[in-house]
């Protein structure tokens, strides 16, 4: 070539350098992307970008810092610089990494790094991009956190497409459900369909969400296993950026505890009204059989044995004393009985009691004891422990027509955790257990959900009150047991029942002798408070007939008067418990503040807490209506006998 030809190559040649490096240059200025050069640990270049991401008013600021450092956080400097010099030492591609820089402030960014080595004048030079991150670092760190959560909650999350289909549970949703992260995915969330509830339920479910709207309610679903659990659920439809509905996302939290605790709530609830509605039942019934019961007894001591009238009016005896016997079940149910508490040993009981059960029970019914022979001490009343072996026995005879096998069962039990979570209102601690099985007919889980109500029965008309389970019920919750039935149709029941132990040994006492009429007769003056006008004056009647000197007031405040007024000594104050303005608890502290040596004895047909303040063991001065004349004479003189 010749010189002409060499210059026009080299001016030709320089011009298309010039033209490559103003469109590369135009690419970097306009980048959006942070561009630089470093040779030297010094930044040669740096685009408009790498001022905005550092928050620089231009490039030429950059330009000017005394290293590339400079632009990295101080925990990252050592890493940058091994990197860089990795980087100038080695031939291989362009290295990418993350690392923490900081703008003109000193704020804490996260930057994405590619960088590689290239030859600049000569020399070698690090030419880079890098990203700011920080908002993307930042949004994954709560992406983490939800997935963490959703993961991680006790509540059941699923993500279901817009038609329903599964793309998503979390490990709560399998542990409630029962079915795996692979079973459920690509399934319908209609496999929890437990079809207790009503189609209309779900029609509702599906108008709502495809609306666009969140729907929420209590649903039964049902486990993989085939057991029913209550949820509280939630499901709104997830939208994308024109309004349409992609997804569905639902929440499902195990509500079954829950429903079990309000079932037991307004079970405790409705006992205890009807149990309110009981006494109270009682306790008028009981002022009625007093008078009734109380005239008819004086009718017989005032009649001979050839009387023609005799036999009606011990036929209305007997009448009285069969109603008593119903409002002493109604008091038992409702927890109103007054109790004469007692160390008892329930196996004694039972031994004592058993020759009335071999006569109730019948030939055609096999009864088997198997009694615990180190059976803790009880502490209750004995004649209620009788009643409760009375009406199981009873109950167990009716359930088997045909005959069968009665089996009484004691034993000392500790009752665990365990027995607590798979039984309603248990407690734990040592218990003494008593079981009465049956191989009857069985209830079914209708009859179950009733057989503690009052007057409910699966007897025929004139085959039962319906009292005698409830009186059962209401003796165990009173002496502070637990009770428990289970029995299937064609599978005889057991009731298990639990006293809590006592300390100390058995302190059953023999009974009394009986007094004869002439020991009743006294001359003691009594004060007697008693509300009811007929009541007052069938009690008034009955004490001047065994020869004691009466004073009588209708309330509180007159018997105030009246012993105040009195010039006589009264040896005993009689005073209904349940009394309006004054009761009797408060009229004998009032008494007692002026007469402390008085003896007092109280007479009700329930007592409905009035005596609360007084030690249930030390109440052995109280009569329960109703009473016959005879009852209430053996009763004065055992007080006035200390």
């Amino acid at each position: 070539l010749n010189k002409f030809e060499l210059e026009e190559l080299q001016q030709k040649a320089l011009k298309a350098l010039e033209e490559s490096e103003y469109k590369y240059r135009v690419l970097s200025e306009n980048a959006l992307v942070g561009v630089f050069l470093v040779h030297d640990e010094k930044f040669k270049y740096v685009n408009p970008q790498m001022a905005n991401i550092f928050k620089y008013d231009n490039p030429k600021e950059i330009l000017q810092l005394g290293s590339f450092l400079d632009l990295c956080h101080p925990s990252n400097h050592a890493l940058i610089k091994e990197i860089f010099e990795k980087i100038l030492n080695s031939k291989d591609e362009a290295l990418h990494i993350e690392f923490s820089g900081k703008d003109k402030y000193n704020q804490k960014l996260e930057i994405e790094l590619l960088a590689s080595r290239i030859e600049y004048q000569g020399k070698t030079a690090i030419l880079g991009t890098l990203f700011d991150i920080t908002e993307k670092k930042a949004k994954d760190q709560i992406i983490r956190l939800l997935l963490t959560g959703i993961k991680e909650s006790p509540v059941a999350i699923i993500i279901t497409d817009s038609k329903g289909k599964i793309e998503y549970v979390n490990p709560a949703f399998s542990k409630i459900s029962g079915y795996s992260k692979t079973e459920a995915i690509g399934k319908n969330p209609n496999i929890l369909k437990s079809g207790e509830m009503p189609e209309e339920f779900y029609v509702n479910l599906w108008e709502t969400i495809k609306k666009g709207e969140a729907w929420t309610d209590e649903i039964i679903n049902r486990k993989k296993d085939g057991s029913l659990y209550w949820a509280r659920q939630l499901i709104t439809p997830i939208k994308n950026e024109h309004n349409q509905i992609t997804h569905f996302l639902g929440i499902q939290e195990d509500i079954s505890e829950k429903k079990k605790l309000e079932r037991q709530l307004l079970q405790s609830q409705k006992m205890e009204a009807i149990g309110r509605l009981a006494g109270g039942i009682a306790h008028d019934f009981n002022n009625l059989l007093t008078v009734i019961n109380g005239y008819a007894q004086l009718l017989l001591y005032s009649s001979s044995e050839d009387d023609p009238n005799r036999k009606k009016v011990e036929q209305i005896l007997q009448a009285g004393e069969k109603a008593k016997s119903l409002t002493s079940q109604l008091l038992a149910f409702s927890r109103k009985q007054m109790r004469q508490i007692q160390k008892l040993n329930l196996n004694k009981v039972i031994e004592d009691y058993f020759p009335m059960v071999q006569s109730l029970i019948g030939e055609n019914i096999l009864v088997e004891k198997q009694l615990s022979s180190d059976l803790w001490t009880i502490e209750s009343d004995k004649h209620q422990i009788e009643q409760i072996l009375l009406n199981l026995i009873v109950n167990a005879k009716q359930a088997m027509p045909e005959g069968g096998k009665l089996t009484i069962i004691t034993r000392n039990v500790t009752l665990n955790e365990e027995f607590i979570s798979e039984n309603e209102g248990a407690r734990s601690g040592p218990f003494v257990q008593l079981s009465i099985t049956d191989t009857g007919v069985g209830m079914d889980e209708e009859t179950l959900k009733h057989i503690f109500e009052p007057f409910f029965t699966t007897r025929g008309v004139g085959e039962g009150t319906g009292l005698g389970l409830s009186t059962v019920y209401g003796i165990v919750k009173q002496n502070d047991g637990l009770i428990y039935v289970t029995s299937a149709p064609g599978h005889g029941a057991i009731f298990d029942i639990y006293f809590p132990k006592a300390d100390g040994e058995d302190s059953q006492t023999t009974k009394a002798e009986q007094s004869s009429a002439e020991e009743l007769f006294g001359s003691a003056s009594i004060l007697l408070v008693e509300d009811d006008l007929d009541v007052r004056n069938l009690i008034s009647r009955s004490l001047s007939y065994f020869g004691f000197k009466v004073t009588a007031a209708r309330d509180g405040k007159e018997a105030l008067e009246k012993l105040k007024e009195s010039s006589k000594k009264f040896d005993l104050l009689i005073t209904d418990v349940i009394m309006p303005n004054l009761s009797g608890q408060k009229l004998a502290d009032m008494v007692h503040q002026s007469h402390p040596e008085l003896p007092v004895l109280f007479i009700s047909g329930y007592t409905d807490n009035e005596l609360k303040s007084v030690p249930e063991k030390e109440l052995t001065n109280f009569l329960q209506k109703p009473f016959s004349p005879i009852d209430l004479a053996k009763k004065i003189k055992d007080v006035l006998n200390g």
